[in-house]
């Protein structure tokens, strides 16, 4: 599962790196590929996946769950699972505060801070994939959000083709030669 992290400042990137890391620890998943770091402000991308032992005993931790839902009711268990999450999350923000601007999306979840605000949003299917063609959207705090309402409010559901995205606004970005 890709994970994107920008930020602006590269002294503030080694406790963010850390906080998401951690976080996605708590998750089950595993870091398996790092990217180069683009340097100047910071973004790094990288591929997480659930861990092997996770992975091999799949089948025997959904048997296992189901009996357990039965045994002590499966709101009990989400609750501290979600708490988990939680606590894991909380600290990647911790680690957001004194950071402006800053990108980070791990699957289908993006947070985005700009202008002193955090912006949390589940992404659609369609804004998955679309970041994953587009990966420098996740390096752009103050437009990536634009960019994914405008994707989100197509009419026919899909992305612009080449042609009219040449031709659409570039929320002040300049296009060479203009």
């Amino acid at each position: 599962m890709p994970v994107t992290i920008y930020v602006s400042d590269e002294d503030a990137y080694p406790q963010v790196e850390a906080a998401v890391t951690a976080w996605i620890a708590s998750r089950g998943e595993e870091i398996v590929y790092r990217s180069d770091a683009v340097r100047g402000s910071l973004w790094q991308a990288f591929v997480a996946r659930l861990k092997e032992k996770a992975q091999d005993n799949l089948d025997d931790g959904l048997a296992l769950a189901a009996r357990a839902a039965e045994l002590h009711g499966l709101d009990t268990k989400q609750a501290e699972v979600d708490k988990i999450l939680a606590e894991a999350f909380a600290t990647v923000m911790e680690a957001l505060k004194d950071t402006e601007p800053a990108v980070i999306q791990h699957g289908s979840l993006l947070v985005v801070k700009h202008g002193g605000k955090v912006v949390r949003r589940e992404l659609s299917p369609l804004e998955v994939a679309h970041l994953r063609r587009n990966p420098v959207l996740t390096s752009q705090p103050a437009t990536i959000l634009a960019q994914l309402q405008e994707l989100s409010d197509r009419p026919d559901g899909n992305e612009p083709t080449q042609v009219e995205a040449l031709k659409a606004p570039h929320h002040g970005r300049r296009r060479l030669g203009a």
